[in-house]
């Protein structure tokens, strides 16, 4: 195990570094694997694909193991290509 992973499984929060494609690259998630949309609900794609474009950040619904939560997402765009994505639980109620 190198340093990086070894730090990002003790990250508290979900964090995702993924490319231009939404292909994880590295995650705090063991099992984190593919493309990023599988993490999120099916509502919540296009308007995640919009955030990307607007480099902003958003709340949305996010499916990790059994459960489907709201998490706002903090993003950083690492160059033209990648993104760092922080996601921290959200108590504020969604929007449609």
């Amino acid at each position: 195990m190198d340093k990086t992973q070894g730090l990002l499984e003790n990250v508290s929060f979900p964090y995702f570094f993924i490319d231009h494609n939404l292909r994880i690259l590295t995650s705090s998630l063991i099992s984190a694997e593919g493309m990023f949309t599988e993490f999120l609900a099916t509502e919540d794609i296009s308007r995640f694909n919009n955030l990307l474009k607007k480099n902003e950040s958003g709340i949305f619904k996010l499916k990790i193991g059994n459960s489907i939560l709201p998490y706002r997402i903090h993003l950083e765009k690492s160059d033209a290509a990648h993104y760092h994505l922080f996601c921290f639980p959200s108590l504020q109620k969604m929007r449609n």
